[in-house]
């Protein structure tokens, strides 16, 4: 399935050895990370999962699936932005329930906050942004 994207984005291989920058996902169920790495790849980015907070450190970009276990990805949230306050953040989850968490999400430092059906959408903007040169 093609969606007519470039193949990199501009300055998109700014890790060591021109490797391609990291988009981390916390959370998401299999068909979100497929989706997700299939549009990072385009772009010029690898996606891959992060657990804690050393796996998100060595992230651009990460993405906080709030569909479910909100609590704990909201305090995982608050620990990486706090410890790097300009690394490039986007919760995203069903939009019945984004009333209940985008406010907390906002006030720990999350960059965008989407619903799911827009988030491939909010990735096509905010990965080249995240991969400009800081």
């Amino acid at each position: 399935m093609s969606i007519g994207l470039p193949s990199a984005a501009p300055g998109a291989s700014g890790g060591p050895g021109g490797a391609a920058p990291l988009l981390g996902l916390v959370g998401g169920d299999l068909l979100v990370h497929s989706r997700v790495a299939g549009l990072a790849a385009q772009l010029g980015w690898s996606a891959v999962p992060v657990r804690n907070r050393a796996e998100a450190e060595k992230c651009r970009l990460l993405l906080f699936d709030l569909n479910r276990e909100v609590g704990s990805r909201l305090e995982l949230l608050a620990e990486v932005v706090g410890a790097n306050p300009s690394l490039s953040t986007v919760c995203f989850g069903a939009h019945v329930e984004v009333a209940g968490w985008r406010p907390r999400a906002r006030a720990l430092g999350a960059g965008v906050c989407t619903v799911n059906s827009r988030l491939l959408d909010v990735l096509r903007r905010q990965l080249p942004i995240a991969a400009a040169p800081r």
